[in-house]
């Protein structure tokens, strides 16, 4: 029927049902029936076929393709069933292939009409090495190079004309190992947005990489440099909004004044600089085209595994910080809790493996809306939880002494508006807190006196090991206390032997969740009320999953609830 239908502009033959034969709805076109498996011997009277999709179709034999396609979609197709013949489509415009099978087709550069490619491999052999990106001078996108370590010379990655490509919004260079000959030849176009540089292997960077040729860079990303000791002088790209630095080993010292001042970077993303020491303060001149702050629109600031790091330049000045994010800290973090204008506009703070003893009051984050505490054994709060006065969504795990007692000396640091004695204060409530993740460490010491109610908690998570066999008094009162409760979900404890009898006079709670409990073996009458509208075990004892089945001892304990699910499996939906 194809071979009859010459004026067909559209043609999308992806298979969501039967295999052998699908309806397609061209809209104002004709009523289309072709086949799945079968492509057309002659595709000639198809010369009008513009857009093409045959991603995850199972014809078996891909020949002859419209000639004038300008979108064509082969996922899901491996090298094998990739026609040779798609060079031929001199007019195509967008290729949407996986990259294994892209990297297959060989003398690619004939099809000088693209405007992107997600993934372009140079290999040495006739048709695969760089120079098919000569004359593909209509990229307006993306463009992805990997496999730089097959290239040669300067010379031959010249070859690619990556200057001549005025319209390539984003450039990403990548190998196993990227040279710095390679590189050299590869400078791209002045008006270049947004750059990425993997796996290169030198000490320094071609005289390329500077303000000068990148004056319009958006996004920059850095990663996988061994032997680099000397971070170009990103700071001073006027443009420049994000910046990430990862795996930098060998980066000691940065110094501030020739590494610049950033004055229109939004987001900062560093990871794993393990040997990073020192970032030295800029001097004014630093602070290029006018800014007279460092870092002044910066409101993202990611610092993970820098665990050398000793200062952070103008902390206490980053008053547009609104997300922090901080993962096994140098001794900078010192510094942070008298950094009272940067904790106050904080709507973000995750702080991860620190062991640091940091002391901060609750009542300085004023603003803070999210919070994630993990195995940070040095944090602690000068005063209570509940100080949190913005606070949606905490999350506290890894044992951390958070709330423990902190000695008056200590506390009188932050002020009396901060930290008054607690016997002193008037009781407040983290009232706008709705989820709250926490391990078995919320379950023991001065958290529920700390806590107290939280009335507009909805999802509760409690997770991690415990020893404990049930829920004490103390710890069910103050669940009945959370009386805004509407999902609950109980995770880790494997020494656990019945559920809290709390459950059942919590009629808020709508959705129940038991996960890893090794030592529940049963569900007992009345445990769950009428309330309840699901019910999810996963990774507890097979005794339980049999239990609860259609046919088990506890069905009659559990079937008033609509959903029902075990270890993946639906067992009952209503």
């Amino acid at each position: 029927m194809l071979e009859k239908s010459p004026s067909i502009r559209v043609l999308d033959l992806l298979i969501r049902g039967k295999p052998d034969l699908l309806d397609v709805d061209l809209h104002h076109l004709s009523y289309v029936k072709a086949p799945g498996k079968v492509w057309p011997k002659d595709a000639r009277p198809l010369r009008k076929l513009r857009f093409l999709d045959l991603s995850f179709t199972k014809i078996t034999k891909l020949k002859d393709l419209p000639t004038n396609l300008q979108v064509l979609h082969l996922r899901g197709y491996d090298a094998d069933r990739v026609p040779q013949s798609i060079t031929k489509l001199t007019n195509l415009r967008h290729l949407y292939v996986d990259g294994s099978a892209l990297s297959k087709i060989q003398s690619i550069g004939q099809q000088t009409e693209l405007q992107e490619l997600e993934s372009f491999i140079a290999r040495r052999g006739q048709g695969f090495m760089i120079r098919e990106l000569k004359n593909m001078r209509e990229f307006t996108g993306r463009l992805c190079i990997r496999g730089i370590e097959n290239i040669r010379s300067k010379d031959e990655a010249m070859e690619a004309r990556l200057m001549d490509k005025k319209h390539v919004g984003a450039l990403v260079i990548e190998g196993k190992r990227v040279p710095k000959f390679a590189l050299e030849g590869l400078q791209p176009h002045t008006n270049i947005q947004e750059l990425t540089i993997k796996f290169f292997q030198e000490q320094d960077f071609p005289d390329w990489v500077c303000p000068d040729n990148l004056v319009n860079l958006l996004q920059v990303n850095l990663e996988s440099y061994h032997f680099l000791s000397t971070i170009p002088p990103l700071g001073h790209l006027p443009l420049l909004k994000l910046l990430t630095l990862r795996k930098l080993p060998s980066v000691k010292h940065v110094n501030g004044t020739s590494f610049g001042g950033f004055p229109s970077l939004e987001e900062f993303k560093l990871h794993s600089m393990e040997k990073w020491e020192e970032w030295t303060e800029p001097d004014a001149a630093a602070h290029a085209y006018g800014s007279s702050l460092f870092l002044g629109h910066l409101r993202k600031l990611h610092l993970a595994y820098c665990p050398s790091l000793r200062r952070f330049p103008h902390l206490p000045c980053l008053s547009a910080l609104k997300e922090l994010k901080i993962s096994k800290p140098g001794s900078w973090i010192l510094a942070l809790p008298a950094c009272s204008q940067v904790l106050s506009s904080l709507i973000t703070l995750a702080v991860e493996y620190c062991n640091h003893n940091v002391v901060m009051s609750a009542q300085q984050f004023k603003s803070l809306e999210n919070i994630k505490l993990i195995k940070s054994e040095g944090l602690r709060l000068a005063d209570g939880f509940q100080y949190f006065g913005k606070l949606r969504s905490a999350r506290v795990e890894g044992r951390p002494q958070l709330l423990s007692a902190i000695t008056t000396s200590v506390s009188v640091g932050f002020g009396q508006d901060c930290c008054v004695a607690h016997d002193e204060k008037q009781q407040q409530e983290a009232s706008l807190l709705t989820h709250l993740r926490a391990d078995d460490s919320l379950m023991y010491g001065d958290y529920f006196r700390t806590v107290g109610k939280l009335p507009s908690l909805r999802n509760l998570t409690i997770c991690n090991e415990s020893n404990g066999t049930n829920f004490s008094v103390k710890q069910e009162l103050w669940f009945q206390q959370q009386n805004s409760l509407e999902h609950l979900c109980i995770q880790g404890f494997h020494a656990l032997q019945r559920l809290p009898s709390f459950l059942v006079t919590m009629l808020s709670i709508k959705i129940l969740e038991l996960h890893g409990l090794h030592g529940l073996q049963s569900i007992p009458d009345n445990a769950l009320p009428l309330t309840f509208q699901e019910f999810n075990i996963n990774n507890c004892t097979s005794c339980l999953s049999t239990r609860v089945s259609k046919d088990g001892a506890d069905w009659p304990y559990v079937a008033h609830v609509p959903y029902i699910r075990v270890n993946g499996t639906t067992v009952q939906n209503l």
